[in-house]
């Protein structure tokens, strides 16, 4: 079996409540295929929580994306990353979706998906039939780098 092949798309939310205007982030692509959409994550109206860097999120969208190439530990106290969140405000607290991410040599890997809101037990039954997905190193990072242009 071959690896899966990482790329990403622009994508956009409007927000609703309090706030308003809209939201502009990063959806990855899984051999062609969005992630949000495998996960379906527009049943809970979540957006990907590695944002087009405004001033104000330059830093939060920063430190996601060393998370992601692994170059700064996961914010989350169980060491999984945040993929998906609120909004609003992308606290695992208004529930979230979650990965497990290893990298071992020249393979990085994203598996045991689920929704965490950091107060109830970890869901992994919702997407236990989602992933693992396999990425030759030097493409996962070249393709991040250039997100990282993008930002």
């Amino acid at each position: 079996m071959g690896y899966n092949i990482l790329s990403y798309r622009i994508e956009k939310k409007v927000k609703e409540g309090i706030t308003g205007g809209e939201r502009v982030y990063f959806d990855f692509m899984i051999d062609n295929v969005s992630l949000s959409e495998i996960l379906n994550i527009n049943e809970w109206g979540m957006i990907g929580a590695l944002l087009k860097a405004t001033p104000t999120t330059y830093t939060y969208s920063l430190e996601k994306l060393e998370e992601l190439m692994f170059k700064r530990k996961s914010i989350l106290q169980n060491e999984r990353v945040l993929m998906y969140g609120c909004v609003e405000c992308l606290d695992i607290g208004c529930g979230a979706i979650t990965a497990e991410m290893n990298r071992l040599n020249e393979q990085v890997t994203w598996k045991a998906f689920a929704y965490e809101n950091g107060y109830e037990a970890t869901d992994f039954e919702e997407y236990h039939k989602v992933g693992p997905f396999e990425f030759e190193a030097s493409q996962y990072f070249e393709t991040l780098e250039r997100l990282k242009k993008e930002m």
